[in-house]
């Protein structure tokens, strides 16, 4: 038998723990490895689910009891989601992904976080509205345990679960965020929604400007179309992520004033 080769491990930084933060939010479903159960074997399964993340970036599922990946996982908790960022790259394997290892937990009705964890869970996917208090359909949340993180060729790592948000500072500023946000005035929200939209490189369907924050974590902000159209909400990261109110008022306001200087420069270049 061929002797298993020693595979140099990285050490983590915070940068990674940030990186990675960053992906699980900013994706809205990823595959889902499940043990699924078949006479007296267990069998690897795969597929596909959308998910949400708590203040902390822990995944958020909605999940039938129909499914087959949820009939696995009353059987055995275990789980792993991966979370990747490859679609449309000529060479899938140069793009990031993230495999998260743990358990999943079903969230009862009645338990006390489970409006907060829904909450989340419309946020990113607001046509679940139409089917989550159907008696079949439940949240479950995955309580992580290990990531390993891939950023391309040879840029793999291992990560316990230090990679999440410390929960003291993400409550803060998922209680209070949106009491931040309020001390600046429309335009200057607006400027802020600008700003983040303008510089994320991304090619979003609706109009730059009729973006709104909906929903403030420790790394950034969830946007919605504020005309109540059909577009995807969309997660967009802070350049740096705040730990503290304090912090998340200078972040917001310098969003604001790099807001309303694009908003002019693009003026200027019409005329």
């Amino acid at each position: 038998m061929e002797s298993r080769k020693e595979i140099p491990q990285i050490t983590p930084t915070d940068s990674h723990r940030r990186i990675v933060r960053r992906l699980v939010r900013s994706e809205r479903s990823a595959s889902l490895a499940t043990t699924l159960s078949r006479g007296n074997q267990a069998i690897p399964y795969a597929s596909v689910v959308t998910y949400a993340t708590d203040e902390r970036a822990a995944p958020i599922l909605l999940l039938s009891s129909l499914a087959d990946h949820t009939q696995a996982l009353r059987d055995d908790p275990r789980a792993c989601l991966l979370v990747s960022q490859v679609h449309g790259l000529p060479n899938p394997q140069t793009g990031p992904r993230v495999s998260l290892l743990g358990t999943m937990q079903k969230v009862e009705r009645d338990d006390p976080r489970h409006p907060a964890l829904q909450s989340h869970f419309l946020g990113r996917h607001p046509a679940a509205s139409q089917y989550i208090g159907f008696g079949d359909f439940a949240l479950w949340q995955m309580e992580v345990t290990e990531a390993h993180y891939v950023g391309g060729f040879a840029r793999a790592v291992w990560l316990g679960n230090d990679w999440l948000s410390v929960a003291e500072c993400a409550s803060t500023i998922a209680d209070g965020g949106m009491e931040v946000l309020q001390g600046f005035d429309q335009d200057q929200q607006s400027a802020i929604a600008y700003a983040l939209v303008m510089t994320s490189g991304l090619d979003l369907s609706v109009e730059d400007s009729r973006w709104q924050v909906v929903a403030i974590d420790c790394d950034g902000v969830l946007l919605r179309d504020g005309e109540g159209g059909a577009a995807v909400p969309v997660w967009l990261p802070f350049a740096e992520s705040v730990s503290s109110r304090q912090e998340l008022a200078e972040c917001l306001g310098s969003l604001a004033q790099q807001g309303q200087r694009i908003a002019v420069e693009q003026a200027l270049n019409r005329t």
